[in-house]
């Protein structure tokens, strides 16, 4: 089975003319710190990553404290979930058909 890319909703490339260096690195991570869920909520944030990457998020609250989390792809979401079942189908296929008969039963799938 092929491996998923992980991709995130809403994700595109931003050109790199357009990114300008505003603050700090240090000092973008220490506003994150000391943002407040009340000043957020119902908001979305847009990601900018350091490949250029322009991601859609929203904000999550941990005791009070915003925490920014990227929205995620649900088509993949649901498509990792069946893979991962999967396996687990085909073994209880084997076990229920060896229960009504062993290999006497025979059915394709």
């Amino acid at each position: 089975m092929k491996h998923i890319k992980r991709k995130t909703l809403s994700e595109l490339q931003v050109p790199e003319q357009v990114l300008t260096k505003s603050s700090s690195e240090k000092d973008l991570k220490e506003a994150l710190k000391t943002l407040n869920y009340k000043d957020v909520k119902e908001k979305h944030a847009l990601l900018i990553m350091d490949s250029g990457e322009l991601i859609r998020a929203f904000f999550a609250n941990d005791g009070g404290r915003a925490c920014i989390i990227p929205l995620a792809n649900p088509v993949l979401i649901y498509f990792n979930f069946a893979q991962t079942l999967l396996k687990s189908l085909s073994e209880t296929k084997e076990k229920l058909l060896k229960s009504f008969g062993g290999d006497s039963l025979k059915f394709d799938a």
